[in-house]
């Protein structure tokens, strides 16, 4: 057995870019990050490896507690044409599905990844470049 577990921090592409009033959102996510990497470097010894996520914008159902959204979602007519509009900000043009957020983390949690600890993986459709 090459590690005994593994652990993936979801935090957010909010780590490494910032937005206007997203401050306390940025900073949270940017710690969830670090404790990642920390957790890397302690568990090591007991061959426990931990990384972190950072995805960008993703299609799921949180975003109807959101007013922004909501406001989005008035404007443009519909809940599809809302995530196409906020979609068009990375190179890719959309927002990822759960199911690829959930593709990374099931990577990061395999055997595949053995030699895997301490990183942060972008799934941002190109949104940092």
């Amino acid at each position: 057995v090459l590690f005994r577990c593994a652990v993936v921090v979801n935090a957010s592409v909010m780590a490494a870019k910032v937005e206007i009033g997203a401050g306390a959102y940025a900073v949270s996510k940017a710690g969830a990050a670090q404790l990642a990497r920390v957790a890397a470097k302690e568990g090591a010894p007991a061959r426990i490896r931990v990384n972190a996520v950072l995805p960008g914008g993703v299609e799921t159902a949180i975003w109807r507690e959101a007013p922004m959204f909501n406001d989005l979602v008035a404007a443009q007519g519909s809940e599809a044409a809302a995530f196409d509009a906020l979609g068009k900000d990375p190179p890719l043009g959309r927002f990822a599905s759960a199911d690829e957020v959930a593709g990374l983390i099931a990577f990061l949690l395999s055997d595949s990844c053995g030699y895997v600890t301490g990183s942060s993986l972008v799934c941002d459709g190109g949104y940092l470049l």
